[in-house]
């Protein structure tokens, strides 16, 4: 998780840059006049939408390593209803349990931006790609021959966790699928999240089933396949400000 200095700062600059919004004021620190006070608040944005109507957004991202409680949610709620205007909160927050925290925030109007990665630990999805399955084409040809199919193709198609793998006796041992997750299993023992091109081998004779009439299995050598890792826990400031945006202009007008 990015610390909120870094993140606002990058939040701000995007803000600045953004061309369908037409951004009047975006501060940081800043103090917003009330109908009875004023308040400081962590981030400031307002903008004028398509419609001519001016929205002002109300950004607290100075405890977004904590998950907001009730007592922090009522005092921003306050402050929300304290300006005039079209006004939206936006409070960043590790994720939130409690339900009366997430509807009061919601009819309020106020949006739970909840991080991931608790402790700035990533979180880490493994993606699977450039998947061969590299089929024995000596076997392949001899059965063909003994049932005089000459060249015609044998074709395979299926999903990974449906693609079983039997042994000689028609037993099923695995799927592609689970090899897959063996790997994965193996890298994240050893906390390795970088880039890993497999080519798993088998040491005995495996088959996947075609359901051919007279071919109804194939030989498979190995299978190769890329595994990656992705940071679902990284901060997306380009998609924060798309969220905050469309939420603003659905916001009710106090």
């Amino acid at each position: 998780m990015k610390k909120a200095e870094t993140m606002m700062d990058e939040v701000i600059e995007l803000i600045r840059n953004e061309e369908k919004v037409k951004t009047l004021k975006i501060e940081k620190d800043y103090e917003v006049e009330g109908r009875t006070a004023s308040y400081p608040i962590d981030l400031y944005w307002e903008f004028e939408g398509g419609n001519g109507i001016v929205y002002k957004v109300i950004i607290q991202t100075r405890q977004m390593d904590k998950s907001v409680d009730r007592n922090r949610l009522f005092h921003f709620a306050n402050i929300l209803q304290d300006i005039s205007g079209q006004v939206m909160g936006v409070i960043f927050t590790q994720p939130v349990y409690e339900k009366i925290v997430k509807d009061v925030a919601r009819d309020v109007g106020i949006v739970l931006y909840e991080m991931t990665g608790v402790n700035d630990k990533p979180t880490w999805q493994p993606l699977i790609g450039e998947v061969k399955i590299e089929f024995d084409k000596e076997w392949a040809k001899a059965e063909k021959e003994k049932h005089g199919l000459g060249d015609q193709m044998i074709s395979y198609h299926g999903e990974p966790k449906e693609s079983f793998l039997y042994n000689e006796s028609g037993l099923c041992v695995d799927s592609i699928e689970g090899i897959f997750n063996d790997y994965i299993k193996k890298q994240e023992a050893k906390n390795d999240f970088s880039e890993v091109a497999v080519e798993h081998k088998f040491t005995e004779n495996i088959y996947l089933q075609t359901g051919h009439p007279l071919i109804p299995k194939v030989k498979v050598n190995a299978v190769s396949f890329k595994l990656t890792f992705e940071n679902i826990a990284k901060v997306e400031t380009g998609e924060i400000i798309q969220n905050i945006f469309h939420a603003a202009l659905k916001a009710r007008l106090n």
